[in-house]
């Protein structure tokens, strides 16, 4: 992240060259709504702060094009002043949430644009230019379009809300019994192989957290021996609902809330556009089954509890 720091800093300063001869646009996108935050998505990247800046890149010519020609067409529009300094934390000014970032043959470019590509900023000059008729978000196509086009903010904060689907203790056991009585951690310790052990020092007592494998599958325990989470790749002891690891993503309609919110697994578009999270509810306020899907099919399920 350091290098990409330095050679953004390269790319604010250098100059332009003809717009054929660019091949690669990253679009950098911040998703953290903290007011409490840098004023520019740069300190993101120069801090190296993950999961607070999504990215995605396109070698779309036309794309490419588009979006440079519309950077200079922007000094033809509204002009405003615009506060935020690079390199400080500003709190409630003007920021900077996105930077299309050209590269071409010789030379490199950038684009800077506010929330929701509403204007153009120039950093340096500390203006902004206003954007009419949505002109950034309508020159967008493909893979760059739904980027910008999904609300990652409330994909991520629905974690914490209460907008999923809920499901029934009696939909979810192992080996026939409802699996918060069923999994004791000395049967597992016996069965399993100890992969992680993390101790935890509590009044001069040392308690552990501990996580087994066994058939497969990850147990997690508490420092109160107690289960904390099952990741359920061999579900042959399990039912989950009747789904399954290896199921398609469709099995899931089921749960019609819960797959309106895609928790996306990383911050790359490439990768999270096929690998996400849906998240379901255990009743009672219980814990959650967490679905992993990769390329439509249900890789993996695991069961957190409260």
């Amino acid at each position: 992240m350091r290098l990409l720091f330095c050679f953004l800093m390269y790319s604010i300063f250098c100059i332009g060259q003809k717009i054929e001869d660019y091949t690669k646009v990253t679009a950098y996108r911040i998703v953290d709504e903290s007011t409490h935050r840098p004023c520019s998505v740069v300190d993101f990247i120069k801090n190296d702060e993950y999961g607070t800046v999504f990215t995605a890149t396109s070698n779309d010519k036309t794309l490419i094009r588009n979006l440079l020609l519309l950077k200079t067409k922007s000094k033809k529009w509204k002009k405003l002043k615009h506060d935020c300094n690079i390199k400080g934390w500003m709190e409630y000014h003007d920021k900077i949430d996105n930077i299309f970032v050209f590269e071409g043959t010789s030379k490199n470019d950038t684009l800077f644009t506010s929330a929701n590509n509403f204007s153009v900023i120039f950093p340096n000059k500390h203006i902004q230019y206003i954007v009419p008729n949505d002109e950034i978000n309508k020159a967008l196509s493909g893979d760059m379009k739904d980027f910008f086009m999904r609300d990652f903010r409330a994909d991520i904060w629905s974690i914490f809300m209460d907008v999923h689907d809920s499901i029934s203790t009696e939909k979810i056991l192992y080996k026939g019994i409802q699996i918060t009585n069923a999994i004791k951690i000395d049967n597992i310790s016996k069965e399993g192989i100890l992969i992680e052990l993390d101790s935890l020092y509590i009044d001069d007592n040392v308690l552990y957290e501990k996580t087994y494998k066994s058939d497969g599958n990850i147990y997690s325990f508490n420092r109160d021996q107690k289960l904390e989470s099952i990741k359920v790749y061999n579900p042959a002891d399990f039912y989950l609902d009747g789904i399954v690891p290896g199921n398609p993503e469709s099995k899931l309609d089921k749960y019609p809330n819960s797959i309106t919110h895609q928790f996306p697994n990383g911050t790359k578009y490439e990768e999270i556009k096929n690998s996400y999270e849906y998240s379901v509810n255990i009743e009672g306020k219980k814990g959650r089954m967490i679905f992993q899907i990769r390329n439509k099919i249900i890789e993996s399920i695991t069961l957190t509890f409260n």
